[in-house]
């Protein structure tokens, strides 16, 4: 087993990967069709709003006037669908391949921890009674902005992201041997992360466990509202540097492939209808105060939105059409699998892998 330079990979290679990412011609003749996918979305959000009406901010103090209810709805089922479907283009595309090679495992990572941040923030503020309350003794009466579309996507999002994680243990490995393993850096920024989550939540339940401030004391950190909010502040870290690999991924590669493009157009579109519904409310109730309020709502719209654009450029107009990638100085192990006969009948699916992953990175 030998390594050597090369400027392109080596032809047993190209012919064996090619049968093992047939999916991806196959997505590139569905491609035609994808310009139908958004205003699939805004139809189907149409529809929604009036099938299923939410209840948000029907019976808190600062109610949504009735006449912006259906735009509320209809935000809120546009950024929902996007977001949510945004995550089903990369898990068809790992299952069609048989490999995650492409795909950042750090980022894989980072959105399981930091989506169970958000779904635990998310449903505390809608579903905790004394959680509530004390959010409304903190804001002066008004009333968390969580719709039900927030409470849907983050136990969707949460879902799906250990669906992903869990095809990249099982496709390519993430232990010490595996092809896909996380880095060092996002091993102990993860650690630290759960660490610090059950450190705080053991301090809180041995103060008492109070819901929020106690009377009489200007702030206290020692309780639940703190702690769910430190946990919507862990997930706008976790959305800030969960981009990074994938963009560092696609820069060494000098290409995007393995890892799909309406994954970021429809996180986009998610990220810019999330915004505008919590821009909605906030004028329609005269409360600015929701922003604040639901922050990471606000700053996960607009560090997706932010990092998005880097990717579109990156698959537009950097690396548009580097199978490959573009580094003539990559190294590739050519893995085939020998028979007795001397031929070379071929190589596993797993050494091909491991031989394609050798090139890209």
């Amino acid at each position: 087993m030998t390594s050597r330079p090369m400027s392109s990979p080596p032809p047993q290679l190209l012919r064996n990967f090619s049968s093992i990412s047939n999916w991806d011609r196959v997505a590139e003749n569905v491609s035609k069709y994808s310009w139908a996918t958004l205003p699939i979305i805004f139809l189907a959000s149409y529809i929604f709003q009036y099938l299923l009406p939410s209840t948000d901010g029907d019976t808190t103090s600062h109610p949504l006037p009735l006449s912006y209810k259906p735009l509320h709805d209809w935000l809120g089922w546009v950024y929902f669908l996007s977001w949510s479907l945004s995550f089903y283009p990369q898990l068809l595309l790992n299952f069609h391949r048989g490999t995650t090679v492409g795909l950042s495992p750090d980022y894989a990572l980072y959105n399981v921890i930091g989506f169970a941040c958000y779904s635990v923030f998310t449903c505390s503020l809608r579903w905790s009674d004394p959680i509530i309350k004390a959010y409304q003794n903190l804001h002066d009466g008004t009333s968390p902005l969580v719709s039900s579309q927030d409470i849907l996507f983050a136990l969707h999002a949460i879902t799906l992201s250990v669906i992903g994680f869990l095809q990249i243990a099982y496709y390519d490995g993430v232990g010490f041997r595996g092809l896909q393993k996380p880095s060092r850096n996002c091993f102990v920024i993860c650690c630290c992360v759960m660490s610090f989550a059950t450190c705080y939540l053991i301090l809180v339940v041995a103060d008492g466990g109070n819901p929020g401030q106690k009377e009489g004391d200007d702030y206290q950190y020692l309780n639940y509202l703190s702690y769910i909010y430190s946990l919507s502040y862990i997930k706008i870290f976790i959305t800030l540097i969960k981009y990074i690999p994938q963009a560092l991924s696609n820069y060494r590669r000098q290409s995007t492939n393995g890892w799909n493009v309406w994954n970021v157009i429809l996180d986009f579109s998610g990220g810019a209808f999330s915004i505008a519904q919590l821009i909605g409310d906030c004028e329609a109730k005269g409360n600015w105060e929701g922003l604040t309020g639901d922050l990471p709502k606000f700053g996960l719209g607009l560090i997706s939105i932010c990092f998005d654009v880097v990717f579109l450029m990156q698959h537009y107009v950097l690396y548009g059409g580097n199978e490959f990638g573009g580094n003539s100085d990559m190294m590739v192990e050519e893995t085939s699998s020998i028979s007795s006969d001397g031929r070379g009948r071929g190589s596993s699916s797993s050494e091909i892998r491991r031989g394609v992953y050798k090139y890209q990175t």
